[in-house]
């Protein structure tokens, strides 16, 4: 059954297969992946929080072509646009394999032009993760990323335009934010596999910072950019999502002023979980911009 977009009708790149899906191993089903751990293993991260269990995004044969997480509590799942771009639906699967949801093309909002898609689900039984608040990733930052396992990378550079080829046309992403990682790490990051679309997370709060895009390429490199959430938002004003309310807020203590205030449809904001010492993560509302 496909889920119901509550945004209203998007615009996707149009039907085909993506060649990016294969035949391999979705991000719970390598040795030390699935339930990632969401923090707590690098020196001066904060204490051990639950783990960051994301969504593999399958095509309707079964191919993996990327990973995403649920970003609210309406069950918008946030990943790459590699990841969906093509495909006449997917069918996400949450990480115990048993849960699935499948969406049509026609019911995700593309965003090609951010590297970004946001896929409409019922949430398959997930917590979402929470989006930091933060405006600006800054280079030397670590960060937590899935890659066949879960990997430590350090963020190099933030604000650097990347291209992007999608339905035909090339893109140049205004701002993406480059990873410094291991071997194994890059080799894991290559043009179609399960890290496309998965969340880059701040290492020491477990928050979300970006959205991995492994198609990204600039000035000859390729494979270690990502795109911030924050900052994408930033380059679209007035298209953050009118659905914002429904947003679950990430944990922090002492609250910040976070840019988008969580206000509930005639009531307060939800309840904040607890968790989270770092001033870096804040109530969420979606960053995301839509149509």
């Amino acid at each position: 059954m496909a889920g119901a977009a509550p945004w209203g009708a998007a615009v996707h790149a149009g039907p085909g297969e993506r060649r990016g899906c294969a035949e391999r191993p979705g991000p719970g089903e390598y040795p030390g992946s699935g339930e990632y751990p969401a923090s707590g293993e690098f020196p001066g991260s904060a204490e051990p929080a639950e783990p960051a269990r994301l969504v593999t995004i399958r095509d309707p044969a079964g191919r993996a072509c990327g990973s995403g997480f649920v970003a609210d509590d309406r069950g918008t799942v946030v990943t790459g646009h590699e990841a969906v771009e093509g495909l006449e639906r997917v069918v996400l699967h949450a990480p115990d394999g048993e849960r699935t949801w499948r969406t049509d093309a026609a019911e995700i909002i593309a965003l090609p032009e951010l590297g970004l898609a946001l896929v409409p689900s019922d949430g398959l039984g997930m917590r979402p993760l929470p989006v930091s608040v933060r405006g600006t990733i800054p280079s030397g930052t670590y960060v937590r990323l899935p890659a066949r396992g879960w990997r430590q990378a350090r963020v190099l550079g933030a604000g650097a335009e990347a291209g992007y080829a999608a339905a035909g046309r090339r893109l140049l992403l205004p701002a993406t934010v480059e990873l410094a990682i291991g071997t194994d790490g890059r080799d894991a990051l290559r043009l179609g596999g399960e890290a496309c679309g998965g969340p880059v997370l701040d290492a020491e709060t477990g928050a979300v910072l970006a959205v991995l895009g492994t198609a990204l390429t600039a000035e000859r490199r390729s494979g270690n950019f990502a795109v911030p959430l924050r900052a994408a938002a930033a380059t679209a004003p007035g298209r953050t999502s009118s659905s914002a309310s429904s947003a679950t807020p990430a944990p922090a203590a002492p609250p910040p002023s976070p840019p988008w205030p969580p206000t509930a449809p005639g009531g307060p904001a939800p309840p904040r979980p607890s968790g989270c010492a770092a001033p870096t993560c804040g109530p969420t509302t979606p960053p995301w911009p839509t149509p």
